[in-house]
């Protein structure tokens, strides 16, 4: 059924006027008798609670509006449906995931309607509420003579591969050039010295990064995330120890030996620093439980994992425009690492990377 059909089948036209001035709905408050694994399992799946008060009351906000646990005397909600509305369609089905993962059931994701077009992604806690996780979406369900509109969620997902693809190509070229050539064979003649002289550090940094680059893209599908949390878990821990740790700290050792003098060095070493900050800043906010602190400090983590690209996209652009080398590589030092983290937090506010 398209959406015109929709409306002309089950909305009374023209519509009847309201009677009050409504603002909206406040929230929403459930009443549990196993309250204190009920508040476990919303922590696991919301992060921790915003509000506290007492043994028996906490609650988390969503949006404009919040979602309340009580202590209740019977059992657990029944014939009671809680709807989340999110920001877009990856990110309801991120939650859904989260809801799973955490121990709750689901339904598969699915277009539909619901007064308007949206992307229903029904969950189950694991006391019997059903939670209505959906987004509103401009495209009309698919139907008979019904033309589905271009999805930001395409673009969105274009963007993602083109990001693997340039992260595992260069975890690639690192591996043939560092792995089967010469050390320094593919260098300027200058940086080649440094190579031969700091050779342990430039392998730990190197293969660290190579790391970093073929497991951070999966620390971002919501998919994995939510089939697969286990594997999830493991490939993260393989991030941030492998790579991340090993290659950041060999980073930073090098950065005090990089060709380009002093900018190029405090370029380098800055972005070594906040590569190693905000992998153990993420580390501690999903052994803190917090969820969405966690995926953002890994955001701003990866887009500085991803200098290892943007270095190598700004270097023959540099030579393409006719800058010599050694002018162009300490700027670089910075244009490699600093846009990345600026995009990253831009995305990040503007609700993308949320929904990767």
């Amino acid at each position: 059924m398209d959406l015109t059909t929709y409306r002309q089948r089950f909305f009374a036209d023209p519509a009847p006027a309201p009677r009050f001035a409504y603002h909206g709905v406040h929230g929403v408050t459930l009443y549990f008798a196993d309250y204190d694994a009920a508040v476990a399992y919303y922590t696991r799946v919301l992060g921790p609670p915003a509000y506290v008060e007492g043994d028996g009351t906490r609650g988390w906000p969503l949006g404009d509006t919040w979602l309340t646990l009580l202590k209740g005397g019977d059992g657990a909600p029944r014939n009671v449906e809680v709807a989340i509305v999110m920001a877009s369609a990856a990110e309801a089905e991120r939650l859904q995931a989260a809801f799973i993962a955490a121990g709750g059931t689901g339904d598969a994701p699915r277009d539909d309607l619901m007064y308007e077009p949206v992307r229903l992604c029904p969950a189950r806690d694991p006391f019997g509420t059903d939670v209505l996780v959906y987004s509103r979406t401009a495209r009309s369900v698919r139907g008979a003579g019904t033309a589905r509109r271009p999805r930001r969620g395409v673009l969105r997902r274009a963007g993602f591969a083109l990001l693997t693809a340039l992260s595992l190509a260069i975890a690639g070229y690192a591996v043939w050039a560092y792995g089967f050539r010469p050390i320094g064979a593919l260098v300027d003649p200058q940086m080649r010295a440094t190579f031969e002289a700091h050779r342990i550090g430039l392998y730990a940094h190197v293969f660290g990064a190579v790391f970093a680059l073929a497991l951070g893209p999966a620390q971002f599908s919501s998919w994995l995330h939510g089939r697969y949390l286990a594997v999830h878990r493991w490939t993260g821990r393989l991030y941030l120890g492998l790579g991340v740790l090993v290659g950041g700290s060999a980073g930073l050792y090098m950065a005090f030996h990089a060709f380009g003098g002093p900018v190029a060095r405090a370029g380098f070493a800055c972005l070594a620093v906040a590569w190693l900050a905000s992998g153990l800043l993420a580390y501690r906010a999903i052994r803190g439980g917090d969820e969405p602190a966690h995926r953002r400090w890994m955001i701003r983590n990866f887009s500085l994992t991803f200098a290892a690209v943007t270095l190598r996209l700004w270097l023959p652009a540099a030579m393409a425009a006719g800058v010599p080398f050694a002018t162009a590589y300490p700027v670089i030092a910075w244009l490699c690492w600093a846009p990345n983290v600026a995009v990253a937090e831009a995305l990040w506010n503007r609700g993308v990377w949320r929904a990767a």
